[in-house]
């Protein structure tokens, strides 16, 4: 049985570069910079428009890099994420 989180595709958007002091930030498509760390970056880079919300959420968690709190902090990280337009929650289309 679907849930919503089976049937949204997080879609990454902006990019990821090095600041002055060549620490990792995420910049949105208008220009804003925003600090990051390991969790953000990982969450982020795997929201690619195919794989569902469920399925990143178990990515992010079995990952080695990420810490281990990321299961309290998962649905506030794409909170986050979507509310600086770094992120677009894409519903499933019908096939």
């Amino acid at each position: 049985m679907n849930t919503p989180f089976d049937m949204i595709y997080p879609l990454k958007k902006g990019k990821l570069a090095k600041d002055q002091n060549e620490q990792i930030v995420l910049i949105n498509p208008e220009g804003d910079i925003f600090a990051t760390n390991q969790d953000l970056v990982i969450t982020w880079q795997l929201c690619d428009g195919k794989i569902p919300l469920r399925e990143i959420e178990r990515l992010a968690l079995k990952s080695e890099e990420t810490s281990d709190d990321i299961q309290e902090r998962f649905p506030t990280l794409l909170q986050r994420l979507a509310s600086v337009n770094l992120v677009e929650m894409v519903p499933q289309t019908s096939m």
